[in-house]
């Protein structure tokens, strides 16, 4: 029987996906512009953007808290100065609504109104003098009573400086938070160009197998 080779030439593509082509396929990284104008509005959001959920939730959390701090020192200083107007009407006979502070602080230094007037005609201070006999006027029922105003001015004046500190933390957490997010973009387009993979050349390769009948099979593969 007369042998015959048989040649078959097989051409086969074999595509490998490694981690990195599929993250090359992967959207493209964040941008730091963006991230950061995100951030800069409300906190976390650039982080969000970014793929950092923890740190997002982070920034977003402490936005909230300042937020609620931020309401409540408001709301305490409005209500103990309303409170203390109301004290102050009742035991001192005033009419402290649609005066400012300097009045109030002056009625808490002093028993009457004319106490207040004569001190600062003393200090020659007569741009600080009240007119007497009007809606200025004032005399407390006793010490005790005058004190007891202080304190409820004073603990609002304290409650709407701890309200501009808590202002300036909200700005703050504005600032670091549009840092951070510009930093997350950054490392991550860091490495998205890591990842990449460039083009490279085929690697061919050519093998053979005997066959039963003496015929052969030769094989032709192409990779990359």
């Amino acid at each position: 029987m007369k042998k015959s080779l048989t040649v078959l030439i097989s051409c086969s593509l074999l595509l490998h996906a490694s981690p990195r082509v599929a993250a090359a396929a992967e959207p493209a990284a964040p941008s730091r512009t963006k991230a950061l104008a995100l951030s800069l509005v409300l906190p976390g959001a650039g982080e969000f953007y970014s793929g950092s959920r923890k740190s997002a939730a982070v920034f977003f959390g402490a936005e909230c808290a300042l937020w609620a701090g931020f309401a409540g020192f408001r709301g305490y200083a409005g209500s103990r100065l309303q409170d203390g107007r109301l004290y102050s009407a009742g035991h001192a006979g005033a009419d402290p609504w649609g005066k400012g502070r300097d009045f109030l602080v002056a009625m808490e230094n002093f028993m009457t109104l004319a106490d207040y007037n004569e001190a600062k005609l003393r200090q020659r201070d007569l741009n600080a003098v009240y007119p007497e006999g009007g809606a200025y006027e004032w005399k407390w029922d006793s010490d005790a009573s005058r004190r007891r105003f202080e304190r409820m001015r004073i603990s609002s004046d304290r409650a709407d400086r701890a309200a501009l500190f808590t202002a300036g933390g909200i700005a703050l957490n504005h600032i670091v938070s549009g840092i951070n997010a510009m930093r997350i973009a950054r490392r991550a387009e860091a490495a998205a160009a890591q990842g990449a993979v460039s083009p490279t050349a085929a690697d061919w390769r050519v093998s053979f197998a005997g066959l039963p009948d003496g015929g052969g099979v030769i094989g032709l593969s192409m990779r990359f």
